[in-house]
């Protein structure tokens, strides 16, 4: 069974920091966990095997949502950021053989399908 989104970024927080080649700053992983923080409330409990454009065009529908009602604003480019760290640590994970599941061709996601392209700067 695959783990969910906050068991794998729990496990991708500290396999970046330590690897032995290009190991990520601690600023840098701040940075990421600050924009997990908007959807892990939504996708925290979702394995990874599920998130997919379906559910990541509902959370993004929900931020947008926000970015009308004004409760906070997100700019676009921040939401792109937001969808990169998801796939990120999606594609982070490892089966017990130590093989990468998610293959880059596999982590693509069709920006206009969950909404992210809709988002114009400004609204």
């Amino acid at each position: 069974m695959q783990p969910t989104l906050n068991q794998q970024v729990l496990v991708w927080a500290t396999e970046a920091s330590t690897r032995e080649y290009r190991p990520l700053s601690l600023a840098t992983i701040r940075k990421h966990l600050s924009y997990l923080k908007w959807v892990l409330p939504m996708l925290g409990d979702t394995t990874l095997d599920q998130i997919n454009e379906d559910s990541l065009h509902d959370v993004f529908d929900r931020l947008q949502t926000r970015i009308t009602q004004r409760q906070r604003s997100l700019s676009p480019q921040t939401l792109e950021s937001i969808l990169k760290t998801i796939l990120l640590v999606k594609g982070s994970y490892r089966d017990e053989n130590g093989r990468v599941v998610y293959l880059k061709r596999e982590r693509k996601i069709n920006r206009l399908a969950i909404g992210l392209l809709s988002i114009e700067r400004g609204q």
